[in-house]
Parts: structure tokens; C-alpha cells; sequence
């Protein structure tokens, strides 16, 4: 069995094309390991995606952002919701107009329960201009409740950001060289001030959150993919707050596309990885993580090679071994691969797929959010992945 049968027997994908209802046909396999199902696509340009139990259903549910599609149909700028039903069929469920313009377009999404009311919140970033969060109303429909003012409003990440056991919000704009981070405060409202914090980031950027140093606390990582700058800033929370920025890079004038946290090294520590360069033999997957003593390492720890421009990364259990697995989206190729973790924290060599669909994410070079797992199979693990592309999402289901 070649390397492309490994990856392709952990999959039976499913296409959702653009904001659609209607279903299409079946198709027969594709020789030799996919099949998939079409959805007829209304005209949307997906910019980013992200899954969450939106429904208090213990289902994973699916939310994207769309840009301008430059074609007929008037569903730039919206929030599309499809909702997973009992019997794991994905569903289109609703959109709604967002406050994204052609200048300040939606450019992040995220799910949380930023207000403790244990419903989860769709929070999405306007490039820019502001953060705009959504609430599910009584008749179980998402609306807009309010928005932030911000121009750190690029990329979103949301966790634990003071260590009181409330979720909070952090963003970073376009190159603006700032975090914000919006705190829960005891009233379950978020902060009308940010904590502001200087952090050198030069454009397409990519933010994350993750305990780098072992210590029970989120940490703050921003990834710079533009400009001669270091390419990753670390902020590790503290009891005091957020120290000096450690900064660290893959090499000397590298630009990285892809931002990922987890444990990848099967050691119960979160690392950090970073999908850089162009064409093979140039292109890497590198990883940076922390000793015994919560220090991070300022230089890659180990590089891995990949082939033809590695961008968005995702980290989820792949095979169902109980460790966790980087995929890695490669732009304009429509190719996806899959790097397995091995019981030693090593990381085997890229298994690499072809993804039939038309076109190529409209985001994948600078869209951090292209990937994103889920439980679509009802395994109780996040082993599905959705890929985005230029007429919408490829689910990838496991057998």
C-alpha cells in the first residue's frame, strides 16, 4: 500500500459547497479511495472556519465567515452556521449579514462562551475595524449582540487569559505590533478596555493559545507572516500577568504561513508549530518547545520536511491512537497532508493526499483558519478535518 492509500484509508469525505441547502447527487468513488457528496453552492467565498457544540447538543457544529465572492449572489460578508444532526448529516442552518465591508472583511472566527451563560458565543474579526460577537437567541438563531472597536482585529484566539476560570479574548490586527486581550469580567461581560500589549507582528498573521510552559495557564503565541521579523512572539502568563514577549524564529529571513499549538511531542506539554518556505526541498514544518524548567526554546527543537509550501496547520488525533497529529494544508496544489505521532513524540514522515475538489482556498496562503477538526462520525474524538477551498468546505471524515 503506497503512502497516498495509508492517508486516504483514514477518510470518506464529504463536500458542503458555499451557503447551500440543497443536496447533490451522490458520486461514485474516486479511484481509488474517495468518494464524496455535493452540495449545490450559492456564490460564497469562504475566508475562514471553526467548529464548536453551538447547540447544547453535544454535536460538533460548523461556522464560516465569507468575503467578497466577485461573482452573482449576495453573500459577501456573512456568517454561515451548519449544524450536525443526530444521525451525523451536516446541514446548512442559517446565515447572517455581518458588519464586514470590502475594506474591513471578516478575517477570524471563534466559539466560546465569553458571557458564562453556557451557551456558546460565534465571535468574528473584522480586519481592522472590530470584533463582532453573536448570541443565540430564544428561537435557537444566531444574531449580532454587539461589537468591539478595535484595530486588532485580525486573528482571534480565545482562552483562560488570567487564570480565574472564565473564558477570555484576545486579538491581534494586520501588522499592528499589539495583542489585545479582553477580559471576563465578575459580571460575566467582557472589559470594555483591553489589556494592550506590544508584540511585533508585520502582517498575515496567525494567533494561538496553549500551555507552552507546563505551568496550568494559557499562554499567548503570535506568529508574524510578513516582513524581516522574528516569526513567532511567546507571552506566558504569569500570577502577575504577561512579561516581555520571547521571540524566536525558525532562521534568518524565513517567512512562516501556518500557526499551530498542541502535544505533538507525546510529553503532556504544548508545542508550538510553524509551517514555512516554498517548493521542495524548501519547505519544512518546524517545532518549538519547552525544557524541564518551563524555558522556551528560541530556536526550532526539531524541523520536519514537507513538500510544495506548507500553509495552515491543524492538530488533531488522526488515527485514534490517543496522540495528537499535525495535517498541513499545501497551497495551490489541492493537497493536504498528514504528519502521525509516534509513541516516542517523533513525528513520521508526511503522508500526502490529493483533495478532489474545484479550485484552491482563496485564503490558504495567509488564512490561518483554512483547517479546523471536528467530530463529525460520532467517535468522540476530533478526527475529521475540514478543509476550506474557493467554493467552499471539503469535509474529510474517518472510516
Amino acid at each position: 500500500m503506497n503512502t497516498k492509500s495509508v492517508i486516504m484509508a483514514l477518510f470518506g469525505p464529504l463536500f458542503i459547497y458555499g451557503c447551500c441547502i440543497e443536496l447533490g447527487p451522490k458520486h461514485d468513488p474516486i479511484p481509488p479511495f474517495m468518494s464524496y457528496q455535493e452540495l449545490k453552492p450559492k456564490y460564497a467565498y469562504i475566508q475562514a472556519v471553526t467548529v464548536g457544540t453551538l447547540f447544547n447538543d453535544g454535536l460538533d457544529s460548523i461556522a464560516c465567515i465569507t468575503g467578497y465572492a466577485r461573482s452573482a449572489g449576495n453573500h459577501d460578508y456573512k456568517l454561515i452556521i451548519y449544524k450536525q444532526s443526530q444521525n451525523s448529516e451536516i446541514q446548512f442552518y442559517q446565515e447572517i449579514q455581518t458588519k464586514g465591508t470590502y475594506v474591513n472583511d471578516p478575517s477570524s472566527i471563534a466559539i466560546a462562551d465569553i458571557d458564562n451563560d453556557n451557551n456558546q458565543e460565534i465571535i468574528v474579526a473584522h480586519s481592522n475595524a472590530c470584533v463582532e460577537i453573536f448570541h443565540i437567541n430564544d428561537s435557537s438563531l444566531f444574531e449580532s449582540s454587539y461589537t468591539i472597536s478595535t484595530k486588532d482585529s485580525y486573528a482571534l484566539a480565545t482562552g483562560d487569559f488570567n487564570s480565574d476560570g472564565q473564558t477570555d479574548l484576545a486579538s491581534i490586527g494586520f501588522g499592528t505590533d499589539t495583542l489585545s486581550v479582553w477580559f471576563q469580567n465578575s459580571e460575566h461581560r467582557i472589559d470594555a478596555k483591553p489589556l494592550m500589549i506590544d508584540v511585533t507582528h508585520g502582517g498575515f498573521d496567525a494567533l494561538a493559545k496553549g500551555d507552552i510552559n507546563d505551568d496550568g495557564m494559557d499562554d499567548i503565541i503570535v506568529m508574524s507572516g510578513q516582513e524581516i521579523l522574528p516569526n513567532i512572539g511567546v507571552l506566558l502568563q504569569t500570577k502577575a500577568g504577561y512579561g516581555e514577549p520571547i521571540y524566536c524564529s525558525v532562521g534568518d529571513r524565513i517567512l512562516t504561513h501556518g500557526l499551530a499549538v498542541g502535544d505533538i511531542t507525546n510529553s503532556g506539554k504544548d508545542s508550538i508549530v510553524v509551517s514555512y518556505g516554498g517548493n521542495s526541498p524548501f519547505s519544512r514544518i518546524a517545532v518549538f518547545t519547552s525544557g524541564s524548567d518551563g524555558t522556551v526554546s528560541t530556536e526550532p527543537s526539531v524541523i520536519y520536511n514537507s513538500i510544495d509550501i506548507p500553509c495552515a496547520l491543524s492538530i488533531a488525533d488522526i488515527n485514534h491512537d490517543g496522540r495528537l497529529d499535525i495535517v498541513v494544508n499545501h497551497a495551490g496544489w489541492n493537497n493536504y497532508g498528514v504528519y502521525t505521532q509516534t509513541s516516542t513524540g517523533v513525528l513520521d514522515e508526511e503522508i500526502n493526499t490529493q483533495i478532489p475538489y474545484y479550485g484552491s482556498p482563496i485564503n490558504q496562503e495567509t488564512g490561518f483558519q483554512c483547517i479546523a477538526p471536528g467530530d463529525f462520525s460520532k467517535s468522540g474524538i476530533k478526527s475529521d478535518i475540514i478543509v476550506v477551498s474557493d467554493v467552499g468546505l471539503a469535509i474529510m471524515r474517518k472510516n
